[in-house]
């Protein structure tokens, strides 16, 4: 009892203390983080995986993601096709490409704004092809099955395709060996035509970037007046090239610290810019964007 006693004038000083500490008249104030920012897209890194997805399917790796609203379509080499509810964060439905082939890559894929058929819950998805020649397939999906509804190509082996939805273009990314990319800017061709070739007359535009073998290409996606592309293998530095739709103005948001797989592809879901990787990890959330 006396032992209590000695010992409850120190833990009254304490309590006193800590009270002066925290609710005085100078308290210590712990401001929000400012915002990562690149060209103009804006907000808060977040990483922390979202959906687990196993990376091999059929035997084939992981490779382009596009998002529609709250389905995320992952698809592998050959042109498998595993589609995820973000919301409820399931696997809603499994099919393949009717471009499916052992060249179609489908390294990367965006939803446009064209729907193929009135009533359709998804406009069409640009996916491509990568290897072969290097076709873009622009395919409708039904629900249930994919259609081939366009093929486009262009008089060299295009690597990407991306659909600048908001400026009605068609961007084609060429990597040049281990020296970088240049990216040729077209106009969104005609969704109702089935065979397009593009030609050195409908260019608009090209940007040319030079980089190491460290920015190995992977997929990407336009939005928020810019294009986004993930680099990298787990073996390199990994992140996202970001490109000013406007001007060609590339910055990159450098992951190598916070990631240790492949990226593959990203896009926006919402608020949320999601990133693809090839592991189990499957869809990251790596970035909570500002509006």
């Amino acid at each position: 009892m006396r032992r209590f006693l000695y010992i409850l004038p120190f833990l009254v000083f304490m309590a006193v203390a800590c009270g002066q500490d925290s609710m005085g008249d100078d308290p210590v104030e712990y401001p929000m983080p400012e915002p990562d920012e690149y060209g103009s897209l804006r907000g808060f890194r977040d990483i922390h995986s979202l959906i687990k997805v196993n990376y091999r399917y059929h035997d084939c790796s992981t490779q382009g993601m596009a998002i529609h609203g709250d389905y995320a379509f992952v698809f592998s080499n050959k042109g498998w096709c595993r589609i995820y509810n973000l919301k409820k964060k399931t696997l809603a439905c499994e099919t393949i490409l009717e471009s499916s082939s052992d060249d179609n890559h489908a390294n990367t894929a965006q939803f446009g704004s064209s729907y193929a058929v009135d009533g359709d819950s998804f406009p069409l998805i640009y996916v491509s092809e990568c290897y072969g020649k290097g076709h873009c397939f622009v395919e409708r999906f039904d629900g249930k099955d994919f259609y081939l509804h366009q093929t486009i190509s262009c008089w060299f082996t295009v690597t990407d395709w991306f659909v600048d939805k908001d400026g009605k273009r068609l961007l084609a990314l060429q990597t040049e060996s281990t020296k970088g990319m240049s990216i040729y800017l077209f106009p969104l061709p005609d969704p109702s035509v089935p065979e397009v070739t593009l030609t050195e007359e409908d260019l608009l535009g090209k940007w040319h970037y030079e980089f190491d073998y460290r920015h190995i290409i992977q997929g990407g996606v336009c939005g928020r007046g810019n294009l986004l592309i993930a680099y990298g293998y787990a073996d390199t530095d990994r992140g996202v090239h970001v490109i000013d739709l406007s001007s060609g103005k590339l910055v990159e948001m450098d992951l190598s610290d916070s990631l240790n797989e492949e990226p593959e592809d990203v896009d926006f879901h919402g608020n949320s810019l999601l990133l693809l990787v090839n592991s189990t990890n499957g869809i990251y959330e790596i970035m909570k964007l500002l509006p």
